[in-house]
This record gives structure tokens, C-alpha cells and sequence, in this order.
């Protein structure tokens, strides 16, 4: 496909960008509760390569409160839905960022819905404890500031975003780098009731999948 750039035939009738203005979107209410999420990935060498390659990329469900012991569970696509808002409820996604020692933020997108980036905070997660530890804020970014369906989750790094749900049924978020949305970083979640044809839970042959 081409396009040939010419000259204006007739008259130009669109608005100049500087005189266009959008209307501020409304703050979303508090919300009805808080969901703490999280990224993990695993690492290991192959043909005596030096470099590690991930072997996994996962999202999970982060049980404890930060500040103290964090136990993560962690899922795959086929195992059952652990996120099920109702329609009309806003809710808060906390998604942790635990790799610390590698250079992979994850793009992590959303369906159905757009959210509202409220913090960034960079992490400390011990492996060995599990401890959670809770570093300063960090400032957004400028184009971070209205409602998004994609955001950047950095290294060691957790992101608070608010959104409501608002239409039935059943959908997803992953991290849009093909190679790891394609390795296991997806997970469905439900709006509401399970719906008539709507894709069922599949077994969990190995569940839990917990360090």
C-alpha cells in the first residue's frame, strides 16, 4: 500500500490540531477492592550459552501485604479464574514486577476495559523469604496520564491501576511481547456470572503452582 502526498484540491474544513481540546475524563471512585498481582519469569542456560534464557514467563496472584511475607502463586492459563469483578465494580490492580535482575518490562495489557495509572513504586522481593519490601514512588510519565489499556511494568518495580468493569463475560490480560504472552504470561478473567457458551475452566492437573 502507498500513499502519494498532493497538494489540497479543495477546502480544507479540518479543525488545527492546536485549537483541538479533549474533555477531561472523570475520576474513577474508590474502589471496591484491591488486587495484588504479579510478573515472575525463570531463567536457564542453554548449550553452555553464558547468557540465561527464560524458560517461563508467568502471571500470578501475590497472597500476604507488602512490608511483610508475600506468597506467590502462580498460574497458567488453564487453570481456573482468579479474577471475577462484578459489572459496575471499580477495582484496584496492583501488578508486581519481581524479576529485578533482569532488563524485560512488561507491556501488560487489559480487555474490556480502561484504567487509570495511579503509582509507580519500585520493589524489593527477597526469594528467599518472600518478603516484600517497598521502595520510594517514582513520578509517571507524561503521556501516562488518562485512561490506558497498556502500561509498561518495569523491574522490580509495582503499578497501581484503577478501572471499571462493566460489560459481562469473559476475557484477558498478558503481556503483549509475543514470546511471553505465547509462553504462558496470559490469563483469562471473568466479568460477572459465567455465561451460557462461555469457555469453561479448564482441569488444573498441576495446580499449585507456588514458590
Amino acid at each position: 500500500m502507498a500513499f502519494d502526498v498532493v497538494p489540497c484540491w479543495g477546502i480544507d474544513t479540518s479543525t488545527p490540531g492546536r485549537y483541538l481540546r479533549m474533555k477531561p475524563q472523570p475520576k474513577l471512585p474508590a474502589p471496591v477492592r484491591t488486587r495484588r498481582l504479579a510478573t515472575t519469569m525463570s531463567f536457564h542456560n542453554v548449550n553452555e550459552d553464558p547468557a540465561p534464557y527464560a524458560s517461563h514467563t508467568m502471571l500470578g496472584v501475590l497472597h500476604g501485604e507488602p512490608g511483610g511475607k508475600m506468597h506467590i502463586q502462580d498460574t497458567m492459563w488453564s487453570d481456573p479464574v482468579t479474577e471475577n469483578p462484578q459489572p459496575g465494580d471499580v477495582e484496584d490492580w496492583e501488578i508486581y514486577n519481581l524479576v529485578q535482575d533482569a532488563p524485560v518490562p512488561h507491556p501488560i495489557h487489559i480487555h474490556e476495559t480502561a484504567f487509570e495509572i495511579l503509582e509507580r513504586r519500585m520493589i524489593w522481593y527477597n526469594w528467599d523469604t518472600g518478603v516484600m519490601e517497598m521502595g520510594p514512588e517514582t513520578p509517571l510519565l507524561p503521556g501516562e496520564t488518562g485512561r490506558k489499556d497498556t502500561v509498561f511494568v518495569y523491574p522490580g518495580e509495582m503499578i497501581r491501576l484503577r478501572m471499571r468493569f462493566t460489560t459481562p463475560g469473559q476475557y484477558m490480560w498478558h503481556c503483549h511481547l509475543l514470546e511471553h504472552e505465547d509462553n504462558e504470561m496470559m490469563r483469562p478473567f471473568r466479568v460477572g456470572p459465567e455465561q451460557p457458551g462461555q469457555p469453561e475452566d479448564l482441569p488444573s492437573h498441576d495446580m499449585p503452582h507456588a514458590h
